[in-house]
């Protein structure tokens, strides 16, 4: 089981817009997870805002709570593989600017004890803030644990998505010369090596 986890938030350049939701969710997921004992890093990789995204996520889950990498120019397998490089849990999970998910989600990732777990993604496509402020992050945020569903799956797109830090080692880091589809790329990469996703 994962003990030590390191939270990769992935926003991208210029995504405060988004971040401000996906950080309110975020920070609750963090406390529960530490509420239980479990050690929570969370590393922003930024590929050269121009807005007001660090300080938002700064602002959000406090000073000490999140160290913030700046990576001008980096694409998103590239923003993945800083997270790996610089992680100090033995657990990787990636939170992308466009997350928002349950305060118990990350919970039910780590008590899998799998090497691949990820979280079943639903898109949804809004037309303003009103729309996730106050519905979306309200639904999410006031989700009560379910029991857990496991199927094992060959492959597996992002959502929520965790990592022991061994898959890694196993398979490689991301294909830096992908601008998109790099967590499909990845995602059949352990697959081909027999590691179990669920």
């Amino acid at each position: 089981m994962c003990h030590d986890i390191t939270i990769g938030v992935l926003g991208g350049k210029n995504s405060a817009w988004i971040l401000k939701y996906s950080m309110q969710s975020l920070r609750k997921a963090v406390q529960v997870i530490r509420n239980s004992g479990i050690n929570a890093e969370v590393i922003y990789v930024d590929g050269g805002s121009t807005d007001n995204s660090k300080e938002l996520v700064r602002d959000a889950l406090g000073n000490g709570g999140v160290r913030i990498i700046d990576a001008p120019g980096s694409n998103i397998p590239e923003a993945r593989n800083i997270v790996i490089r610089e992680a100090s849990g033995d657990c990787i999970v990636y939170w992308d600017s466009d997350i928002v998910a349950p305060p118990y989600i990350l919970t039910m990732l780590i008590n899998t004890n799998k090497p691949i777990v990820s979280t079943v993604r639903r898109d949804v496509y809004v037309r303003s803030d009103d729309e996730i402020q106050g519905g979306i992050l309200t639904k999410v945020m006031d989700l009560r644990p379910r029991e857990l569903i496991m199927r094992e799956v060959p492959y597996t797109v992002f959502g929520v998505n965790l990592f022991k830090k061994e898959v890694f080692e196993k398979v490689g880091l991301f294909d830096n010369r992908l601008t998109q589809a790099e967590d499909r790329d990845f995602g059949i990469r352990p697959y081909a090596t027999a590691i179990n996703h669920t």
